[in-house]
């Protein structure tokens, strides 16, 4: 009898461990930062997404979420607040005083759901495709990730890339439309809370502009060899937490030479043999959303 209740308390013990333990969705004082790439209204910014409290919304339990925009010129600043709570593995969120969901992470590599947004743009709905799954280790815990494509009836701008369980999307946390961006967009900087701890997603620093130093860190992230170069370009991350999404080879005119539309690598080499001796522009999209322009020589 006394073996039996050594047992069952002991059970008891790493169950209830376990439990104070585990990883959970939006955890008080959880936080995302995201870049704001410049796009219409021409300035770079940062924006600060915070879990503040817990509340209800239709007899449904939920945590507000404040987001922060900062502008690196410091003459912009705007706060707004958004409603989310998670159930069964699914993410929803407040969408026209209704909650519609976000994210579903029971969804295997086929399956997809449908992703709805109402905005400055005006109402819109589209469909997120799961094309694979994996689970990766951060910080010591086992995490399930995603990789999706999506597309959106109108202007807007779904998931794209990677969506981690827990955090959410690399592009932003939740659908963003493009009708007045021209160019710009939000990506997935850095998450941290008190269970996982910090993850830095982009390799940048996890707070503030990073408008002066941004090619520098780009410069660090990613190498270029050799350059000049002859027959072979050999294109490497050497931040672990970047994968390469695609890659184009152009004129300095912009003409596309050579594409590679899905790399999911942190590495890929660009026989460049064929083409003549001059100087051309190498595009890389990460799969965070992030892209850069890079010269190369070809001799």
């Amino acid at each position: 009898m006394k073996i039996r209740i050594q047992v069952i308390i002991v059970s008891f013990i790493t169950l209830s461990f376990l439990q104070c333990t585990a990883q959970e969705w939006f955890p008080l004082g959880a936080k995302w930062t995201n870049d704001f790439y410049a796009g219409f209204f021409g300035i770079p910014g940062y924006q600060i997404v915070t879990v503040k409290k817990d509340t209800a919304i239709n007899g449904i339990q939920c945590r507000m979420l404040q987001f922060i925009y900062e502008s690196c010129s410091g003459n912009i600043h705007d706060s707004t607040e958004q409603y989310m709570y998670e159930d069964s593995n699914k993410v929803y969120y407040l969408l026209d005083n209704e909650f519609a969901l976000l994210y579903d992470f029971n969804s295997q590599p086929g399956n997809s759901w449908t992703v709805a947004t109402n905005d400055i743009c005006g109402p819109d709905a589209g469909t997120v495709i799961i094309d694979s799954v994996y689970f990766k280790l951060v910080n010591g815990l086992q995490i399930k990730e995603m990789r999706v494509t999506g597309s959106m009836s109108n202007w807007g701008y779904p998931f794209q890339g990677i969506i981690t369980e827990y955090i959410g999307s690399g592009t932003y946390l939740i659908p963003n439309q493009h009708c007045i961006s021209d160019g710009g967009g939000y990506h997935l900087r850095c998450y941290e809370d008190s269970i996982l701890g910090e993850y830095n997603i982009s390799g940048f620093p996890c707070e503030g502009c990073i408008a002066s130093i941004e090619d520098k860190i780009k410069e660090q992230a990613i190498s270029l060899s050799p350059n000049p170069v002859h027959a072979q370009l050999h294109i490497n991350l050497t931040n672990p937490n970047l994968t390469l999404q695609s890659l184009k080879l152009l004129t300095l005119e912009g003409r596309e030479l050579f594409s590679k539309p899905e790399i999911l690598s942190a590495n890929f080499t660009l026989s460049t043999s064929k083409y003549p001796s001059g100087l051309y522009l190498v595009r890389i999209t990460l799969t965070n959303g992030q892209a850069l322009v890079k010269k190369v020589v070809i001799e």
